[in-house]
């Protein structure tokens, strides 16, 4: 059971580790129920022989083909799992102006071992950077769920051309309505395609109390920004609903409420993702794809990236 879900656990998680400890709590409970060392005349012939096998485990496991943790055998498959978008991303300053613009692949493995096994099939991986979780909020990337805190270590490989989709995203600010007790009410119109994302993190000394997409106060996700909360919404339809609208309430704190109109209070990224339809996959994606050998499932679609400040 532990062996398959160690492939699926993220890049945050060592599996060696993990079915290590696993297997020594195993054995110390074991213990109890074995007699090899009670019917043995020497001990010593017991612990050389398990050296042994230890030593040559551990030979195999290094030089041989066996310590490879795939396998494309449609009997007894082990692939190495793994999301890959083709991505556009737009980042915007306060005054509604490109900040920055860039468009590439990106890799986001399932596991520990991440891509080191792959860049013998496609040399272009080693141009590939770590997406910057410190600089950029939630990773500057549009994940399709909260999983960042399980899949941090994901590889951006820039390309030439953007994906080209007939449905964009189109965010608007509505209104900006200035509240009592130092609230701001931000509404937003959204349109795109039918599975979209919406991060968002409020400023240092700028809270979120209410939102009108639920009742309550917003639960924040449990990995922060550099002390900043993110929220995170996944938004999904059917047929289409028209423009899709929702506000959010932020509270300023006193020692910047005189500033609060210049300052930036929020920022937010929109997301689409299209996975289904002529839009999914690209050439540049179609190709990245066919590079993948019979041990690797990828799972590839396009997505797209608007990062705004207000």
């Amino acid at each position: 059971m532990f062996v398959p879900v160690m492939g699926r656990v993220g890049t945050e998680v060592n599996p060696d580790l993990v079915i290590s400890m696993v297997g020594i709590i195993s054995l110390v409970i074991k213990t109890n129920f074995l007699s090899l060392v009670f019917v043995t005349r020497t001990i010593r012939k017991v612990l050389c022989i398990l050296f042994a096998m230890t030593v040559v485990s551990y030979i195999l496991v290094l030089f041989t083909p066996l310590g490879f943790p795939y396998s494309g055998n449609p009997r007894k498959p082990t692939p190495q799992r793994s999301i890959i978008h083709h991505v556009e991303r737009h980042f915007y300053d306060m005054a509604g102006q490109v900040e920055k613009h860039d468009q590439g692949i990106w890799h986001i493995p399932f596991d520990h071992v991440s891509v080191e096994p792959l860049l013998q099939h496609n040399a272009a991986l080693k141009n590939a950077a770590l997406a910057d979780c410190v600089g950029d909020m939630y990773c500057g990337m549009p994940y399709y769920l909260p999983m960042a805190t399980m899949m941090k270590n994901t590889h951006y490989l820039h390309t030439e051309r953007a994906p080209t989709v007939s449905t964009a995203v189109a965010a608007r600010l509505l209104s900006r309505q200035h509240l009592p007790n130092n609230i701001q009410r931000l509404t937003f119109s959204i349109t795109g395609p039918d599975h979209m994302i919406v991060i968002m993190s409020p400023n240092f000394n700028v809270t979120m109390p209410a939102w009108s997409l639920g009742d309550g106060i917003p639960c924040p996700l449990l990995w922060d920004w550099g002390g900043r909360h993110i929220y995170f919404v996944f938004y999904s339809h059917g047929e289409f609903p028209g423009p899709w609208t929702f506000s959010v309430d932020l509270q300023v704190s006193d020692s910047i409420k005189d500033n609060h109109i210049n300052q930036e209070v929020l920022e937010i990224a929109f997301s689409g993702h299209y996975l289904h339809g002529s839009d999914r996959i690209s050439e540049e994606l179609a190709e990245y794809l066919s590079k993948s050998p019979d041990w690797s499932y990828p799972v590839g679609w396009v997505a797209t990236y608007y990062n705004y400040k207000f």
